[in-house]
């Protein structure tokens, strides 16, 4: 009998030993993790956000338009001056030659028809490109243009298309340039027609081996 009480003791404690030491390394464990995490300055039980370099805070952000077809609207981001000019979102990429798509709305209640010209200027360096191009109406539906942009389709419901029928105002001409940016970085891009100037806005180019995603901290 004392031999059995002995047994279950000798068991219990190595069982009790057993226990302590996994909490210790569990304690240890977690301490190390918090420790990474701190000199990463990432806090602990929260998820980084992962944003676009394309989505730089001094870049001119993009705004959406519609268009019908048939049954479905088709969607389209366009990057510039809401509903006053813009071109359809794409990266850009330094050294690549880009042909940029632009459409633009009425000014003043008149057509925006004539040479183009882009005047391209690097925010660090002060480096300058000019591109032209010719303002032309536009005359078929924007899904019919030449672009490197795949539309988004989104199904027609009654709030939507009435949306459309209130607030949008179609664009009523388009042009074409093409563009090689020599720098990285913040580029300011001002528009001129026919020697006018019509608008101005901020690119944001990235280098060929550049990702295009970054990590913030929460």
């Amino acid at each position: 009998m004392k031999i059995h009480y002995f047994v279950v003791l000798v068991l219990s404690l190595v069982l009790l030993l057993g226990c302590s030491s996994k909490q210790n390394n569990d304690n240890v464990a977690k301490a190390e993790v918090q420790d990474v995490l701190k000199e990463q300055s990432i806090k602990p039980n929260s998820s980084s956000e992962i944003i676009s370099s394309n989505n730089n805070s001094k870049q001119t952000p993009t705004f959406k338009i519609h268009e019908k077809v048939k049954d479905v609207i088709m969607v389209y981001e366009i990057r510039g001056g809401n509903r006053k000019f813009g071109f359809f979102d794409k990266p850009l990429i330094m050294d690549k030659e880009i042909k940029l798509e632009w459409l633009f709305w009425t000014i003043d209640d008149k057509l925006p028809l004539g040479e183009l010209e882009l005047k391209a200027v690097q925010d660090e360096s002060g480096k300058s490109i000019t591109a032209k191009g010719e303002i032309v109406k536009k005359e078929t539906p924007i899904k019919e243009m030449p672009k490197d942009y795949t539309p988004k389709p989104v199904s027609i419901n009654k709030s939507i298309e009435e949306g459309i029928k209130i607030n949008f105002k179609f664009p009523v001409s388009i042009a074409s340039t093409s563009i090689k940016f020599s720098e990285s970085g913040i580029w300011k891009l001002q528009l001129f027609l026919n020697d006018e100037s019509i608008g101005n806005m901020n690119v944001y180019v990235t280098k060929k081996k550049e990702p295009n995603i970054y990590y913030l901290d929460n």
